[in-house]
């Protein structure tokens, strides 16, 4: 929860730096976020939204990969396509 938590206080840094265009931090969410994750099985379905970022990490999402989603990097899943902060997993159902 502290990691995620950072990373907000760093990316929001960033898009108000005019960086990235979009971000939405999660904070004092954390906690709901990375508690629902360990109550789902592996293969439910996540209908996430911007602010499940903390599910995504929960379920092995690398700071790589949420790093070049939120810049539209050559490393992001979506190729540019996914609106920042909306994590494109495809080792499980997040939709």
């Amino acid at each position: 929860m502290l990691f995620q938590n950072r990373l907000d206080i760093i990316m929001y840094d960033i898009q108000r730096h005019g960086k990235i265009a979009f971000y939405m931090t999660n904070f004092h969410e954390e906690a709901t976020q990375i508690g629902s994750a360990y109550t789902l099985e592996d293969g439910d379905a996540i209908y996430g939204q911007y602010r499940d970022t903390g599910i995504l990490f929960t379920r092995g999402y690398t700071l790589e990969q949420y790093i070049s989603q939120c810049f539209g990097a050559e490393g992001d899943l979506g190729k540019g396509r996914q609106m920042p902060v909306s994590g494109l997993f495809l080792s499980f159902t997040f939709s």
